[in-house]
């Protein structure tokens, strides 16, 4: 629970200026940043920790690369020495000031071996949307989610990046539209219909990773 709650501190600290970042702010950046290295061995590879999660953000400040599917910030991880099989479970939160302005890091990770091989890469159906859970974010109410099965034991290290077709690509939300209501002394709201919006996908994210068992519930 302690761990649980210091990870959330995390988040919600290094979340507090990514929120308000637009979406075109955060196309831009992309478009005019320059790649980090010349290839995927020369990253900087943090420490995935066997049995606390980390939070992450990326943006401006962040390493651009150009892989084969696209330029993309990324962040690179070497894996503990922890047996497989077990599971990384990826959470990204959407950024923006409020619901209709939002958007979303829609993730592709790859496991590679020692060499910087990648053994595999994750597919566009092994994510979706989703309401956050009570107290899990700041205030918009949506992340994607999804996990990385790591099976195999040539597996030395965990790269998240996104792509050019799924950064053209928009996930679909409902969302319940109110009407405010004034009476004397109070002001309220009442739901009026659900609408349905389509938040793009973005080059800018803030991401959570946690190792988690092979099956089963986290």
């Amino acid at each position: 629970m302690l761990r649980l709650l210091s990870l959330a501190l995390v988040l919600m600290a290094v979340a507090s200026c990514a929120t308000m970042v637009t979406h075109e702010t955060a196309v831009n950046s992309l478009s005019g940043a320059r790649t980090c290295c010349g290839s995927v061995a020369q990253f900087g590879y943090g420490q995935l920790g066997e049995s606390e999660g980390v939070s992450f953000k990326l943006d401006e400040a962040s390493d651009a690369f150009s892989f084969p599917s696209g330029k993309s910030y990324f962040k690179a991880f070497r894996l503990p020495q922890k047996a497989p099989p077990y599971r990384i479970k990826i959470t990204s939160f959407a950024l923006g000031e409020h619901i209709d302005k939002a958007h979303i890091f829609y993730p592709q990770v790859a496991l590679l071996d020692e060499r910087f091989a990648i053994i595999r890469q994750s597919a566009p159906g092994d994510f979706s949307l989703m309401k956050v859970a009570p107290g899990e974010t700041w205030g918009l109410p949506v992340k994607i989610e999804g996990y990385a099965v790591v099976d195999d034991p040539r597996a030395r290290y965990f790269l998240v990046f996104t792509t050019r077709e799924l950064m053209s690509d928009t996930s679909p939300y409902e969302t319940l539209r109110v009407k405010p209501i004034i009476l004397p002394g109070v002001v309220t709201a009442i739901p009026t219909h659900k609408e349905k919006i389509f938040i793009p996908h973005s080059p800018f994210g803030l991401l959570q990773l946690k190792i988690t068992g092979a099956t089963g519930p986290d």
